[in-house]
């Protein structure tokens, strides 16, 4: 079976927030592999085009497909799980975690010990956390902040909590990332 060639695909899309409309026959078509903006004005739509996508909010009309799967009426976790992972406007990180830690909560949905393995510390359970651990370090050498990973995320300046969230996001290992005002 030939895989999608189209990451995500937005038909006719509509969307309001109680009686106003935001989004009305918006459409947008997005290449794998490419990198896509939404520019606009404050108000615009731009964020409520995300929280449609990502099952924040319920479109009034039309599709939104991810690698061709229609994503519509799906909760955000189920659309997660698919793959598409979301920053927000506003920053969302462990401000009472170091950066490290604050990956490494991301990367832990990752993880496949079941609660009783880890009680009893099982050697299975210990290479897991290691590989996990060899991740973060992975993710944020990328992004900028390894040097940071001991700092608390409160301590961080907001360019760099914005970082910490893409690094975050990027734990999940999508293969859709929406970035919400992200400089």
């Amino acid at each position: 079976m030939r895989e999608h060639t189209l990451m995500l695909e937005i038909e006719n899309l509509a969307a309001s927030i109680g009686p106003t409309q935001i989004l009305r026959s918006v459409a947008l078509d997005v290449p794998g592999g490419s990198m896509c903006g939404l520019i606009g004005r404050n108000g615009a739509g731009k964020t409520t085009a995300f929280n449609v996508i990502t099952g924040f909010l319920k479109p009034t009309e039309g599709t939104v497909r991810h690698r061709g799967t229609s994503l519509n009426g799906l909760r955000p976790n189920e659309i997660a799980e698919r793959g598409v992972v979301r920053t927000f406007q506003k920053t969302s990180v462990f401000d009472g975690s170091t950066v490290f830690d604050n990956v490494l909560t991301g990367l832990h949905l990752r993880g496949q010990s079941r609660s009783w393995e880890i009680l009893l510390n099982l050697s299975r359970v210990r290479s897991e956390e290691r590989a996990l651990r060899e991740t973060v370090t992975e993710i944020l050498d990328l992004v900028g902040l390894l040097g940071q990973s001991r700092k608390m995320a409160s301590d961080l300046p907001y360019g760099e909590q914005r970082l910490l969230e893409v690094a975050v996001a990027l734990s999940a290992e999508p293969s859709l990332l929406l970035l919400d005002e992200p400089v």
